[in-house]
């Protein structure tokens, strides 16, 4: 992970691994409208995935410290992700 981030450089963020053994994840809902207008802040909820197991909801990431601009959506609402797919780009504001 990213020791600092620097002015403006974007920032993936990529889907954790939520227990060991995880293997695929259904995407059901973001917390933000997929556009380039919305702010995300450190410790907001990001979405929420399905596994086999349950519904877990995704935070933002513990190494993102400031607030961002959510620049691109790589994964939408009903897609399969696994761990380590890239998500979202993101943009320090």
């Amino acid at each position: 992970m990213p020791e600092k981030q620097k002015e403006k450089e974007p920032i993936d963020i990529p889907m954790p691994e939520i227990y060991p053994g995880m293997k695929t994840a259904k995407l059901t809902f973001w917390t933000f409208d997929e556009d380039e207008v919305d702010i995300i802040e450190p410790k907001d909820q990001l979405l929420r995935v399905e596994t086999g197991r349950a519904y877990y909801n995704i935070s933002v990431p513990p190494w993102i410290t400031r607030k961002c601009r959510v620049k691109e959506v790589y994964k939408r609402v009903g897609e399969q992700v696994v761990p380590g797919d890239v998500l979202i780009r993101v943009e320090p504001v």
